[in-house]
């Protein structure tokens, strides 16, 4: 008991403790645990609360698995290997809890995996719609009592916990269906300043999408509350509004910045380093070979937050190519969401440097860099002094990067235009595997919307809130079904098709047009 109490209390104390909590063997104790209550204890599940010492042995494993998943540096660590052999993803191994009748260990076992879950079993969790109801009427009845909590969470923690949720796009539509603005805006309103600050991020969340910026800015009384909630003195509240009131704000390109020919990074403007906090030792060393080799360089040093936003808009007006450091925490990360979309807005060259080990962007970042050639900085691979060589060749070799297609996306074409007229023989050895951003998913679940009517295409653009887009009224099953191929087999091609035969332009449509196609595996 004293073990599990220290652990507890100093994971929740330092996030370097935590995080060093779940690269250890303690994860494999706790995974035993759970899924020993899950089974011969599920009976008991029924009667645990959060202050019933009784219930002392799950809640210390929830509540470190908690304070270690706010933290961890991946989420690889939630993947974990028993004694045995065996690897337990720590998602599946919560996942039962949440159909238990006991609605506090349903709650704090959400909460665990709102910090857990990556973008897909996000978005195949809360495809049941109660999921994200349930959360919300708990946060309602936090925001309602007394002591501002509910089975021992606060009102802050649940906002985070909704937050989380938020970061798969489609629950930003859900959530905005669900009236959860009405009840962020009465907390905000009436709040604490830690309350204030939790509902500021989750509204600069929500605010990604278009739709969502167009209601939030229709509410006069709370817009004026978060331009007011900037100038505060407390930084943490302060960044938060700002952040919201950027994004909700949505800037368009100056004209200066849509009428100038491309510049270049030597003479006339800067190459922008766009990252996440946890990259920044590494890519410091990358700002000051590329000054020594004569580059112009934009890096916030400090940590972007708030009011250093319009800095870093101007950063990004300015220059010439933009490095998109990526990594899950880069994905993540509201900042880094902010910085990317806006460079996309402004169609800015990009580069990117992936900087965490065979991390495979999804969802929006995932969109944003497609098919791109990147360059490999996590330095478990390949040394980084080695890729800074390829890079360097890469901006020294034209002031601006190309838009035709590079070699990785080349062979992905080509790769995906022979598997839509059948199997696909590699002549490379079997030792030599196809670039790691090479789609290698040649056969699909097959789906059937050949046969679909106008009835039913109708109704499948309405349930994915598409049937305001004239351009795709007109498709007919069988093209959805060849789109659906081309999503997966040729995702250049793919991207490239819906903007110039649809006429998708924003990353919001491409985005919302790209999940309900991917959604169409889960109809079969």
């Amino acid at each position: 008991m004293e073990i599990r109490m220290l652990l507890w209390n100093h994971a929740d104390e330092s996030e370097d403790f935590a995080r060093k909590v779940a690269t250890t063997t303690m994860f494999q104790h706790l995974v035993d645990d759970l899924m020993s209550q899950q089974t011969e204890h599920k009976q008991e599940m029924l009667s645990v609360s959060y202050e019933s010492q009784e219930s002392f042995a799950f809640n210390s494993t929830m509540g470190i698995i908690n304070n270690c998943a706010r933290n961890a540096e991946t989420r690889n660590v939630f993947t974990v290997s028993m004694p045995s052999g065996k690897k337990i993803n720590m998602v599946d191994c919560l996942q039962p809890f949440l159909a238990m009748e006991n609605k506090y260990v349903k709650l704090i076992t959400l909460l665990a995996l709102s910090h857990i879950m990556n973008e897909e079993e996000n978005r195949k969790l809360t495809a049941d719609k109660t999921i994200l109801e349930f959360l919300l009427e708990m946060l309602s009845k936090a925001a309602d009592s007394n002591d501002k909590r509910h089975f021992g969470f606060s009102v802050h923690e649940l906002v985070d916990g909704l937050a989380n949720f938020a970061k798969n796009d489609n629950n930003k539509y859900l959530l905005m269906d669900m009236k959860a603005l009405d009840l962020l805006r009465r907390i905000i309103m009436k709040g604490s300043i830690i309350e204030q600050t939790a509902v500021a991020k989750a509204l600069w969340e929500l605010a990604f999408l278009k739709k969502n910026r167009e209601i939030i800015l229709k509410d006069k009384e709370l817009y004026k509350l978060l331009q007011k909630l900037k100038t505060h003195d407390v930084e943490e509240l302060k960044n938060a509004a700002d952040g919201a009131c950027f994004v909700i704000d949505q800037k368009d390109a100056p004209a200066a910045v849509k009428k100038e020919p491309p510049k270049s990074a030597k003479r006339d403007g800067h190459i922008m380093i766009s990252y996440n906090w946890a990259d920044q030792k590494v890519l410091i060393r990358i700002k000051e070979w590329l000054m020594k080799d004569g580059f112009n360089v934009w890096m916030d040093i400090e940590n972007m937050e708030g009011s250093l936003l319009e800095s870093m808009a101007r950063g990004i007006e300015n220059a010439s190519v933009v490095l998109l450091c990526y990594s899950e925490k880069y994905k993540d990360s509201q900042n880094c969401r902010t910085e990317a979309e806006y460079t996309y807005k402004l169609k800015k060259e990009t580069i990117p440097l992936r900087m965490q080990t065979n991390y495979a962007p999804d969802g929006w970042l995932g969109i944003l860099i497609g098919s791109k050639l990147f360059y490999d900085f996590s330095g478990v691979k390949y040394p980084i002094e080695s890729k800074y060589k390829e890079l360097l060749r890469a901006l020294n070799n034209q002031d601006s990067i190309p838009e035709e297609p590079t070699a990785i996306s080349k062979l992905q074409s080509a790769t995906a235009a022979m598997s839509l007229m059948g199997p696909v023989k590699s002549s490379a050895p079997a030792s030599q595997p196809l670039p790691a951003n090479v789609h290698t998913r040649p056969h699909p679940p097959t789906v059937n919307t050949a046969r679909w009517t106008k009835e039913d295409i109708s109704r499948w653009l309405k349930d994915n809130r598409l049937e305001t887009f004239s351009g795709l009224k007109s498709l007919s099953g069988e093209q959805i079904a060849f789109l659906y191929k081309m999503f997966y087999r040729a995702p250049e091609s793919f991207y490239r098709c819906i903007q110039e035969k649809l006429g998708m332009k924003s990353l919001e449509e491409l985005m919302r047009f790209s999940d309900a196609i991917e959604s169409l595996e889960y109809m079969t």
